[in-house]
């Protein structure tokens, strides 16, 4: 679904999985990722959709619930530090081969990744504004060496460390409603980068 109509979709009503077309839904596979990350992932329109270790999310109940996001979200804040510790931690541990993209010391990067986080979700209902900010993170990821490949991992990472320090509140429907706010982030920034790079 293209970012704009995934994003205008904000509280229509979910499609529960029972009633999914078995037809519609769309196959996982092992994507070749050159930074070595062992992560499944579908891959519908330009956007990436990705697998835990023990769920997956398929294509037809896949829905943006800006509620659970955002009730989600405020139990990780105050964690914020950790948060964005555990993120990088995990990324580098299942895909190594990004860790040569960034600084060694990553106190800046992790606040930096942490306040964007911050104002996507703040600005989530915010069409406009989200896919601004997105198309400007992409543009700019163009010029630090970050290929689309690299997404399906990042989300993976950015969903485990969100499902360790929410808790309780973290439920099959969240991680759906945070699989859909990445297939968003991904498919915009992608667009941008890639744009971006053949500019």
């Amino acid at each position: 679904m293209h970012p704009e109509r995934l994003l205008s979709s904000i509280g229509r009503q979910q499609i529960p999985p029972e009633r999914t077309n078995p037809s519609e839904r769309a196959e996982w596979e092992i994507p070749a990722d050159p930074a070595g990350a062992d992560v499944r992932c579908l891959t519908i329109h330009r956007g990436t959709l990705f697998e835990l270790p023990t769920r997956s999310v398929e294509s037809g109940s896949v829905t943006m619930d800006p509620l659970l996001v955002k009730r989600s979200f405020a139990v990780v804040e105050p964690h914020g530090p950790a948060v964005a510790e555990y993120f990088y931690r995990h990324l580098f541990e299942h895909a190594p081969g990004v860790r040569g993209l960034f600084a060694e010391h990553l106190d800046e990067q992790q606040d930096r990744l942490f306040a964007a986080l911050g104002a996507l979700v703040t600005h989530l209902e915010d069409t406009d504004t989200v896919l601004g900010l997105l198309r400007d993170l992409g543009s700019r990821h163009a010029g630090y060496g970050t290929l689309v490949e690299h997404f399906p991992a990042v989300g993976a990472s950015l969903l485990a460390a969100l499902a360790h320090y929410a808790g309780d509140e973290w439920t099959e429907e969240t991680e759906a409603a945070w699989t859909a706010v990445y297939a968003v982030v991904s498919d915009t920034m992608g667009t941008a980068l890639t744009e971006a790079r053949s500019a």
